[in-house]
């Protein structure tokens, strides 16, 4: 007798789950969490003529399947996992949308409101083998986390005194201290409990801090050094003839964003080709832009009309007149450089 496990959604499409409901009269709902929980046991103590047609079946479907032995241990339920997305270059995010409604079963609008969230967090209560099926089917990178395991920052987003008032009151009651209009370093049950006291996206914002992106600043470095010399041409692609001269220039920034799991070893990289650096987090916060030298103000305008109701650009320069996620301000950001213009944030 045989056991058929589904091991990953592989390069199937969620589609299938309703094949595979009609065809074994499975409950959809439930073979989707099998797929999405994988590996899971599809069918138990079955003949070997059954698991060959069986497999075959699934295998076509693009399922990745084990058939074993009905002795053999099953395994236990999969760690549930949470899975984000960073896009490197937003300029993608459109294919990237094509891409993740292809992995969920969902229209390209839902992928791409998915994707302009900061995070972007996409998936919930998912293995570990759908990570690295997720991987492999986008062109962005992956993001796992454990919530429970998770610690969270919640930052509030309303900034009206009587709310700020109410907040802190409630922050200071739970044994909390509002710094920065945030609190951060909290356990899942600690947010979960904040937040439960306001539950309105409007007034905060909860984030896990494993989806939270870090920069690399470099703050000093010997330019005799040949190990540092080769780190920065080789990993940074830093021009020789800048890095005569780069003392003039620090403490600079030398990686945009890299993720919270990343860190800890690309700073053991970078100490190891005696770099002294160290790394900032990211705001999480919204922001705005700073644009400056607009030569293409028609071109300009055009950009700025998908994200804003009112552009009215009177010189060569212009600030946004609201606040953006990250991913919304990297995608605008990318499109006015791309016309000549000089772009800075504006945190506030």
């Amino acid at each position: 007798m045989k056991t058929i496990l589904i091991q990953s959604i592989g390069t199937a499409k969620p589609g299938i789950t309703k094949i595979l409901a009609d065809a074994f009269e499975v409950n959809h709902q439930l073979l989707t969490q099998m797929i999405y929980n994988a590996p899971s046991v599809f069918l138990h103590k079955v003949d070997e003529a059954t698991a060959d047609k069986v497999n075959g079946m699934l295998t076509e479907l693009g399922l990745e399947v084990l058939v074993q032995n009905a002795d053999v241990a099953i395994p236990g339920p999969a760690e549930k996992l949470d899975l984000a997305l960073y896009i490197d270059d937003p300029l993608n995010i459109q294919n990237i949308a094509q891409q993740l409604s292809e992995f969920m079963g969902i229209n390209n609008k839902e992928a791409f409101e998915l994707l302009i969230q900061d995070p972007s967090v996409v998936l919930g209560g998912v293995s570990k083998n759908t990570a690295i099926a997720l991987e492999n089917r986008v062109d962005a990178e992956v993001i796992v986390s454990n919530p429970l395991k998770a610690t969270y920052t919640i930052l509030v987003k309303d900034y009206t005194p009587t709310f700020i008032n109410e907040f802190k009151l409630l922050c200071q009651n739970a044994g909390y201290t509002l710094d920065q209009n945030k609190i951060t370093g909290l356990t899942h049950k600690e947010a979960q409990k904040l937040w439960t006291k306001v539950q309105d996206p409007q007034k905060i914002k909860l984030v896990n801090e494993d989806f939270i992106r870090y920069r690399i600043i470099l703050n000093a470095f010997d330019a005799n050094n040949e190990a540092s010399v080769q780190f920065l041409k080789e990993q940074i692609g830093m021009p020789t003839e800048l890095i005569g001269r780069l003392n003039d220039y620090l403490p600079l920034e030398i990686v945009e964003s890299l993720s919270k799991c990343k860190v800890e070893s690309y700073l053991e990289l970078t100490t190891a080709a005696a770099l002294d650096c160290e790394s900032h987090v990211n705001s999480v916060d919204r922001y705005q832009l700073q644009i400056q030298n607009i030569t293409q103000k028609e071109q300009v305008e055009q950009t700025l009309d998908l994200f804003f109701k009112t552009v009215d650009i009177k010189d060569t320069k212009w600030q946004t007149p609201e606040k953006l996620d990250s991913v919304l301000n990297r995608l605008l950001s990318k499109q006015l450089e791309a016309l000549g213009c000089d772009v800075e944030p504006i945190y506030s």
